[in-house]
């Protein structure tokens, strides 16, 4: 099998009001905002960047929001996830409070789930649009000698 040389450039969301959702991915998740097009069907695209990972928000003239029921039985992107310290786990906890911003689920994976000595810490918050986005302690899948990948 070839490997190309890749790296992850960006996560493009669908929102309802592109300002705001510039606004806040700028104020609590401290993206730059780098650039911001009109293209000639009236959709709206803004680009936000952090540490080399970009946000690709558009807004549609005419954009439905889907219906969260239907989400976890439907085929597409659940959610985007930021690797954070596990030192500043509860400093962004306590951040993100104070910024208003709830956290919707937060889960303690005991070390037995995960096979790390420490176990591991995520929380879950939602974008103004209800887009999930999850922050995790740093690791390596599989790196604990747990969960290892099948024969496919």
């Amino acid at each position: 099998m070839h490997r190309f040389d890749m790296k992850w450039h960006h996560a493009g969301i669908n929102v309802s009001d592109i300002t705001r959702s510039i606004r806040w991915y700028r104020d609590i998740l401290g993206f730059n905002y780098v650039a911001h097009d009109e293209l000639r069907n009236g959709m709206q695209v803004a680009w936000l960047e952090y540490k080399g990972f970009y946000i690709e928000l558009f807004q549609a003239p005419e954009i439905k929001r889907v219906d969260p029921e239907l989400e976890y039985s439907s085929i597409g992107t659940r959610h985007i996830c930021l690797c954070i310290d596990p030192g500043n786990f509860t400093i962004l906890r306590d951040f993100l409070k104070v910024k208003g911003v709830p956290v919707v689920l937060e889960i303690d994976h005991t070390p037995d789930e995960v096979g790390n000595p420490d176990g591991l810490r995520c929380m879950f918050i939602t974008d103004p649009d209800g887009i999930r986005i999850e922050f995790l302690e740093d690791f390596i899948p599989g790196s604990y000698g747990t969960n290892q990948p099948r024969d496919i």
